[in-house]
């Protein structure tokens, strides 16, 4: 009985191991905002072997603490990254951008940009 309460304990560690190996939170992102064109640019680095399986499934964009997009995926542009690009006419210096960035299996990442 031990022994078989040790295999299914072993095997269990390993498949949630594999598991954290295989999916994991994008790896860098970058926020640039253009005055002139009211242009919101996200570029997110996320390397993955499957576009379809293993993708950022959300976007979310706030504007001094208030969700302004909400963008769901259903996959991911290629095989290393993803570039958003989103207008935002009204906004003024001093405005602090936030946006999250989230993967489909596990892990999500956050960055901030002033508006100057």
């Amino acid at each position: 009985m031990k022994r078989t309460t040790l295999l299914c304990s072993v095997t269990i560690i390993f498949a949630f191991s594999t598991a954290l190996i295989l999916a994991h939170a994008p790896s860098e992102m970058t926020l640039s905002y253009t005055n002139e064109s009211a242009l919101l640019t996200i570029v997110v680095s996320h390397q993955v072997r499957s576009t379809d399986n293993h993708y950022i499934d959300r976007v979310l964009v706030s504007i001094d603490g208030v969700e302004r997009i909400v963008h769901s995926l259903s996959s991911q542009e290629t095989d290393n990254q993803s570039t958003f690009v989103y207008r935002l006419p009204d906004l003024t210096p001093g405005n602090i951008i936030t946006v999250n960035a989230r993967c489909n299996r596990v892990g999500n990442m956050t960055r901030t940009l002033s508006v100057d």
